[in-house]
């Protein structure tokens, strides 16, 4: 019974998991005034805030990010494509971790990446698979 008992245990297990994301939209926006004033670092942190009243995706996220005197400044968006399942990551309380993973410029563009850490278990990857 032992053993079936550790089995099913696995199941329900959270398992960390990492994903990179690109933020859309930058240059709409206040990261290039950070960049210019040298805030930026890697491992940032970051907050990611649900904007279900935006008129062309209802599953939008806000990424933000506070600056030395902690005014907050909207950096951009999750993609559209990756959106409906970060959405459903933070509603369900399953994002642990959010922070800058590399910043770049190239032909005058800024380029930011993030780094999303979330905590799944089995059953919350397979929901989020076949429904997000």
């Amino acid at each position: 019974m032992h053993k079936i008992n550790a089995f099913f245990s696995w199941f329900n297990q959270p398992r960390q998991q990492n994903q990179v994301l690109l933020i859309k939209g930058s240059y709409y926006y206040d990261a290039d005034r950070i960049d210019a004033a040298g805030q930026f670092t890697l491992n940032m942190p970051l907050q990611l805030h649900l904007e279900p009243d935006n008129e062309y995706d209802a599953n939008a996220v806000q990424i933000w990010v506070a600056d030395n005197l902690l005014q907050s400044h909207l950096l951009g968006y999750i993609p559209r494509s990756d959106a409906k399942r970060v959405n459903w990551l933070i509603t369900h309380h399953c994002l642990s971790d959010c922070r800058l993973e590399t910043c770049y410029r190239q032909y005058q563009r800024l380029y930011l990446y993030i780094n999303i850490t979330t905590h799944l278990t089995f059953w919350q990857r397979i929901q989020i698979s076949w429904f997000v």
